[in-house]
């Protein structure tokens, strides 16, 4: 009977073992679910501040650069555009503002910079009154001829006679 015993033993033993493990995958398995939401609202939080820090300095570092991406024209060359300037006196103006040193808008009011607008605009004017050559009249010797399809027999004759030197 001690055999009997003994297994009985060891299958109460089993018994209560097999449940204090349940019970203890069970708090750990609770205890895991608690760390992961956990960790993983950590884990959240820290890339959401990153971020926001990376902003601030994107925000911060902004307003002193001038905005050329949206419309590709500074505020100066807006300006400049605003006043009249095209393309070429704007060229004018920042070669003019580049060798003495000065701003886009104080090279518009320099002397040089308005005498070469006004020369430009002279020579335009004189391009525009200029007459053409003339085109000459559409009767004599340029005459074209009638086309072929609705020459009449003779016509077609006469035609042949003046193209080909074989027919006459």
């Amino acid at each position: 009977m001690e055999n009997n015993e003994v297994e009985e033993y060891s299958e109460e033993e089993t018994q209560e073992t097999a449940t204090s493990a349940e019970e203890t995958e069970t708090q750990e398995e609770g205890q895991e679910e608690t760390k992961d939401w956990k960790a993983e609202a950590l884990k959240y939080k820290a890339i959401a501040e990153r971020k926001d820090k990376k902003l601030q300095k994107e925000e911060k570092s902004e307003p002193n650069k001038t905005n050329t991406e949206n419309t590709g024209l500074t505020r100066e060359e807006a300006i400049f555009y605003a006043k009249g300037g095209d393309d070429e006196t704007l060229a004018l103006a920042q070669k003019i503002a580049n060798v003495e040193g000065i701003s886009l808008l104080a090279a518009m009011e320099d002397d040089l910079y308005k005498s070469k607008v006004a020369s430009m605009q002279e020579e335009e004017k004189k391009k525009e009154n200029s007459v053409g050559a003339s085109k000459g009249s559409q009767t004599g010797a340029g005459h074209k001829p009638k086309p072929i399809g609705k020459m009449t027999e003779e016509e077609h004759r006469e035609h042949m006679k003046k193209f080909v030197p074989e027919m006459r």
